[in-house]
């Protein structure tokens, strides 16, 4: 097995749950390097964008606001309306993260709720579950406030943004400018503390109006 590739295991083995990537263990240093997100926009557009169809200049306005986002610990945010690649961008850039050794995981906010809700049944287990998603250097955070957060789970979310504040990146994808956030995390003072540990210095990144799925199934018919 090379260096480059990535062990991608679901949590609960049925397609749900985290998507965690990890570097292959006991790889040589030149193996594990792959195409890093420092070597510019077109490295990464085809890796991407030849099977995606993104783009070359939204792939290019990532890489230049994103270049060594997790070496410095700073948030990513990538918004857009659904289909514009949100996602896809996203795990790029976790792998990106995982070929320079860093630990990676990507996961749904539905999904992190529910599994937050079925911690909090067990005895530590809201504690244990803060610690574990604290612990990865990029952590991807799909669909971040399609739903909007009850009292409890927002208590979580800043708990959450609090451990990995300063240290490690958080990558959030969302349909919501930054303008609609303190609304969606109900206006108060977990909504400001959220918030203060997300928004400043975090590399902004608005994906366009293009559907890429409408473009894709177009393309095949």
């Amino acid at each position: 097995m090379h260096g480059h590739d990535l062990r991608r295991a679901r949590a609960d083995g049925r397609g749900r749950g985290p998507l965690v990537l990890l570097d292959v263990q006991g790889a040589q240093p030149h193996q594990a390097r792959g195409p890093a997100l420092s070597r510019g926009g077109r490295a990464l557009h085809r890796l991407l964008g030849g099977a995606r169809g993104l783009p070359a200049c939204s792939v290019s306005r990532t890489t230049s606001s994103t270049r060594g986002f997790a070496e410095r610990g700073q948030n990513v945010v990538l918004q857009g309306p659904t289909g514009t690649g949100k996602t896809y961008l996203a795990c790029a850039l976790a792998k990106a993260a995982c070929q320079r050794r860093m630990r990676a995981c990507y996961i749904r906010c539905p999904d992190l709720e529910e599994a937050w809700r079925e911690a909090r049944e067990r005895t530590g287990g809201e504690r244990k579950l803060t610690r574990k998603y604290a612990a990865f250097q990029v952590l991807v955070l799909d669909e971040w406030l399609l739903d909007r957060p009850g009292e409890l789970f927002r208590g979580f979310l800043l708990e959450l943004m609090e451990a990995r504040y300063g240290s490690c990146s958080t990558v959030l994808c969302t349909q919501f400018r930054q303008k609609d956030w303190h609304a969606r995390l109900g206006g108060g003072v977990h909504a400001d503390a959220i918030m203060d540990r997300i928004v400043h210095g975090t590399a902004w990144v608005e994906m366009g109006e293009l559907n890429m799925r409408r473009k894709l199934g177009s393309g095949s018919g």
